[in-house]
């Protein structure tokens, strides 16, 4: 599992995306304001998006933090 970490240019977030084997299995998005509060924000939404797509689970979707 791959993850990519894009700043959004049209608005004051950050994008955390899921990759594996070339096909996106979900995103997160983080508000700056939350990064500004939380440093290991990003790292949590790594890991949030590890057990939302890990073979165990089921569920796929979008989650939005902050």
């Amino acid at each position: 599992m791959q993850f990519e970490v894009m700043r959004d240019l049209l608005s004051p977030n950050h994008i955390v995306t899921c990759w594996e084997r070339g096909e996106l299995l979900g995103h997160i998005v983080i508000a700056d304001r939350l990064l500004y509060l939380n440093s290991n924000a990003i790292e949590e939404a790594k890991e949030t998006l590890l057990v939302q797509h890990s073979p165990k689970s089921t569920s796929l979707g979008v989650t939005s933090i902050g």
